[in-house]
């Protein structure tokens, strides 16, 4: 008796996971992406993630993505002010990584060395102020010591990405 109970519920479970798979792709496709920005975006950002005409479908989704990690981020650095070390470290820890894909969006999207260069410089302020807010919280004992080491190489990586821009601007001159 149990044999066929369980025998029956695997095939209810079955024919509705096939029932479940029918359905999503029955669905009508979505509507395009577009880069919409749900938050204010930095003057230099915002001129890189600006709707064109020209754009095809790959641009529209890089800016999209953009936009979006630029929404994450901000949502992130607001509850940055998190009360217990464990969440102070976990938020610090993913508005890291979101800050990381979204200068690597960015800079995907730098057609020019200029553009390359202006994206570079923001991401640099942006990880100063990253490195201060965590310096902050460290001194004050709510971020591991290891957060504030993560965000002092994070902002030299950035200087580094940046001096190397610089140089590749010279050369071309």
């Amino acid at each position: 008796m149990k044999t066929v109970i369980c025998l029956a519920a695997s095939m209810l479970l079955v024919v509705l996971m096939l029932l479940g798979s029918n359905a999503r792709a029955e669905q009508p496709a979505k509507a395009p992406v577009e880069a919409k920005p749900a938050v204010e975006l930095d003057p230099v950002i915002a001129k890189l993630l600006k709707e064109d005409p020209k754009d095809d479908e790959l641009r529209k989704l890089m800016k999209a993505r953009c936009v979006g990690l630029a929404a994450v981020r901000k949502q992130l650095e607001g509850r940055l002010g998190a009360i217990t070390q464990e969440d102070f470290n976990a938020q610090s820890t993913e508005l890291y990584l979101t800050t990381q894909r979204y200068l690597q969006g960015c800079l995907e999207l730098a057609d020019s060395p200029g553009d390359r260069l202006a994206v570079l410089t923001r991401f640099v302020q942006l990880a100063k102020d990253f490195e201060a807010k965590i310096e902050d919280r460290t001194t004050k004992g709510v971020g591991a010591p290891y957060l504030l080491t993560r965000a002092q190489c994070n902002r030299m990586d950035m200087e580094i990405q940046l001096l190397r821009a610089k140089k590749e601007i010279d050369k071309a001159k």
